[in-house]
């Protein structure tokens, strides 16, 4: 597995050195304001988990070293006239569409697209993947992540110091499959969110920014629910869950559950080389007939400074962060720290009980490199403490991470 690794550290070292020399050489431009790119993220990912990670319980081997590509995604994008855009985006990976979509922005200030397309909910959701700070999102904004896309319509806008986003979503079908029988849902469940931003500064190296979102996902009668699921910092490599909620109870196969709704909070600012950036989210479960309704909620802060002076990012009409962009020839650095905390504790006996139900609290420390606007290098160290409300012994599971992208 070792070797393994290396080798793909390697091909995309490679990959990062020729998109370095040609960072734009994908772009054509066709004349009459019609203009098409070929762009496309890699991520290669290594982990090596220590301390209970082997501990005796349910999933004693649940957490196994070793490397594997996290994301391979292609994406051509575009322009028709001045009013229209289109983007079809493939993730090799998962071999699945991602966000793929028609937009016109005729109706100023406000865009629409319809197509497969995600919710706007909480800023590490809506911040690009390639545009993390650490190799992953906090536990809370994994865990309570609305289903990545589906088939709807989108509109945002930006009208003085505010940014707003709202869809409305049929989600697809792989991500609503009735896990038990094989049997898709009666009907199609629907989800909807809004995501609302204020910027009242908004200069280069001088950003304050305040946000809140909302997310409602619906759950036919025929659907499974399935149980929230918390990781101890990184994806790859983990064989199940650190801490879990409730899942489904035995007694029922499906319908345990009407809907679910997500409120969030965010609060960011960036002054110079230092940006810092908070979340709080709450997650409401409403239960079906006899099935009670829970809630859990998570939070994290993370801070970071740029050893090297420059200052990350800030796009106010998504509302989200980017990376830094290097001036020297030797690129960026830049140093972390994220506490997070996440508690999917809530229980009544109308659920079937999850070992690993619990709280998590992580601390993260990162490093990293932003060689140039293509090309950046991560290393993570975390510490993961799982508190279970079971019979299940606390666990505590030590990672380090590493991670080489190239965006292009």
């Amino acid at each position: 597995m070792a070797i393994r690794s290396i080798v793909k550290f390697a091909g995309l070292s490679l990959a990062g050195l020729g998109a370095l020399m040609a960072s734009n050489a994908m772009a054509a431009d066709v004349g009459n304001n019609n203009h098409v790119k070929i762009g496309g993220l890699i991520q290669t990912d290594f982990a090596s988990f220590g301390g209970d990670a082997s501990k005796d319980g349910k999933y004693a081997d649940a957490f196994n070293s070793g490397g594997d590509f996290r994301r391979i995604e292609l994406a051509i994008k575009g322009a028709i006239d001045n009013d229209w855009s289109y983007q079809i985006q493939y993730d090799i990976d998962d071999t699945s569409w991602d966000d793929t979509w028609l937009g016109y922005g005729g109706f100023q200030p406000l865009w629409v697209a319809v197509g497969r397309l995600a919710i706007p909910q909480g800023l590490e959701n809506w911040n690009s993947s390639s545009s993390l700070q650490f190799l992953e999102r906090a536990s809370v904004s994994e865990a309570f992540a609305p289903i990545n896309s589906g088939i709807g319509i989108y509109g945002e806008g930006t009208t003085g110091v505010v940014s707003y986003a709202a869809a409305f979503i049929y989600p697809d079908h792989d991500a609503q499959e009735d896990a038990d029988n094989g049997a898709f849902a009666s009907s199609d469940p629907w989800a909807a969110g809004a995501r609302l931003t204020v910027a009242p500064t908004n200069q280069d190296g001088n950003v304050l920014h305040f946000g809140g979102s909302y997310y409602y996902q619906d759950i036919d009668a025929n659907q499974e629910y399935n149980a929230l699921e918390s990781m101890p910092g990184v994806d790859i490599r983990n064989g199940y869950a650190l801490v879990e909620s409730v899942g489904a109870s035995t007694t029922a196969a499906y319908g345990q559950a009407d809907h679910y709704q997500v409120w969030g909070a965010e609060l960011a600012g960036i002054a110079g080389p230092f940006s810092a950036q908070a979340e709080y989210e709450k997650y409401y479960l409403n239960g079906r007939r006899s099935f009670a309704s829970l809630d859990f909620d998570g939070w994290y802060a993370q801070v970071a400074y740029v050893l090297t002076g420059e200052s990350r990012t800030y796009n106010q009409a998504s509302g989200t962060f980017g990376n830094v962009s290097p001036n020297g020839d030797m690129g960026a650095f830049e140093v972390a720290l994220r506490y997070n905390t996440i508690d999917l504790s809530d229980y009544d006996s109308s659920w079937a009980e999850n070992d690993e139900r619990g709280k998590q609290h992580d601390w993260t420390v990162g490093g990293n490199w932003y060689v140039n606007d293509n090309v950046k290098f991560q290393l993570n160290y975390i510490r993961a403490k799982a508190d279970y409300s079971t019979t299940l012994a606390d666990r505590t599971v030590d990672v380090l991470a590493a991670r080489a992208q190239v965006r292009f």
